[in-house]
């Protein structure tokens, strides 16, 4: 698993903002996309009822760092707000939403591996930062955020490889 840390101040988002109540894991779904049904349904709409290409083909927003993005701040009750769209321009687009994300330190997670229909690798992946890394990394989470970048080398094939950035700070250490 590859990583980087860098800095970046507060990062803007333009294209569909949704809430979503508080997310549970039905230990009986086996299938990825049944856990999160409603978020998969707010993506299918998305990608499949033209924003995904206004926002790349004609608004061509897409671009590095973040081409296709998605993030979500999770709220202290535990509701998720998810934002789905690119990084802004500094244009207005009356039929896109903002969202806004505080500047912060990221530690940006790189896979190469595909993410399809039939493989959730951001679930594993997730699960990896969450058990494994953090704790043993000497850094935190500093706020209830995640942003996931979909890049665009593999979108011909339906696939692609992504990051997963976080949030963080150096873990304070008590004596």
């Amino acid at each position: 698993m590859e990583y980087h840390i860098i800095e970046k101040q507060e990062i803007e988002i333009v294209g569909a903002i949704r809430n979503f109540e508080k997310c549970t894991t039905n230990a009986k779904i086996n299938n990825w996309q049944e856990k999160n049904i409603d978020i998969w349904l707010f993506w299918d709409e998305f990608l499949n009822k033209g924003m995904d290409k206004k926002i790349g083909n004609e608004y061509k927003l897409y671009r590095p760092p973040f081409w296709r993005m998605c993030a979500r701040q999770t709220l202290d009750n535990g509701e998720n707000v998810i934002s789905i769209g690119a990084e802004a321009d500094g244009k207005e687009y009356k039929d896109l939403d903002t969202f806004k994300i505080p500047a912060s330190t990221w530690v940006v997670f790189e896979t190469k591996e595909f993410l399809s229909k039939d493989n959730n690798t951001i679930e594993s992946l997730m699960k990896v930062i969450n058990t494994e890394w953090l704790p043993t990394s000497g850094y935190e989470k500093s706020m209830n955020y995640e942003i996931q970048v979909y890049c665009p080398e593999e979108e011909k094939s339906n696939k692609c490889g992504f990051e997963v950035w976080i949030p963080v700070r150096k873990r304070k250490i008590l004596n």
